[in-house]
């Protein structure tokens, strides 16, 4: 028997409601949670460049684990999102505040002008609207994680973070979707393919 997967518009807003609905205070316990847990991998342990991104609202708020990867001698790095060719390009970010928004989206980019080469970076800490338990993600709709993922020369070990409020059973893949090496949330980790 086939069962029917809701399209990807449909699921968004039933994840943008689930997320909304989250207290402010419970959000940030859960942030604080989920980073504790990624810096408790050992990929993240390894890791001598670290990938984050900027929160905006209803993400997990990954500045502790940009301070956990600081104080453990890491080089972090954050998106730059380029809006025209919806790219992204990986900055240098020495503190929180060396950030401003970039008008076209509203997602938050570093102002850093110091690009990192893509094979330079072990590990990419990822956003979504939602996952499933086989680490596929479902993105806000713009690609800009899709195109970042697939390219060539990145061999980071990519982890997709979220609340537990997040995760549906099974999401509806594409051709062009990339599923990840992992999932934290809080209360669980999971791993593609497991």
């Amino acid at each position: 028997m086939n069962v029917m997967i809701p399209d990807k518009k449909i699921i968004r807003r039933e994840l943008f409601e689930a997320i909304a609905a989250i207290p402010p205070e419970v959000r940030a316990d859960k942030s604080r949670a989920i980073c504790e847990a990624v810096a408790a991998l050992d990929e993240f342990h390894a890791a001598k460049v670290v990938m984050l991104y900027l929160p905006i609202a209803g993400e997990v708020d990954t500045a502790l684990l940009a301070d956990l990867a600081w104080e453990a001698g890491k080089q972090v790095c954050a998106p730059k999102f380029c809006g025209d060719s919806r790219r992204m390009s990986p900055r240098e970010i020495l503190s929180h505040h060396a950030c401003s928004f970039h008008n076209g989206h509203g997602l938050r980019s570093p102002a850093s002008t110091v690009e990192l080469l893509l094979a330079e970076i072990d590990v990419v800490i990822v956003p979504a609207v939602g996952f499933d338990p086989s680490c596929n993600r479902l993105g806000r709709g713009g690609g800009f994680y899709d195109r970042f993922l697939q390219q060539a020369e990145l061999h980071a070990t990519t982890i997709g973070v979220g609340f537990s409020e997040q995760i549906c059973p099974k999401l509806p893949i594409e051709p062009h979707d990339t599923p990840l090496d992992a999932v934290v949330v809080d209360g669980a980790v999971y791993r593609c393919g497991g």
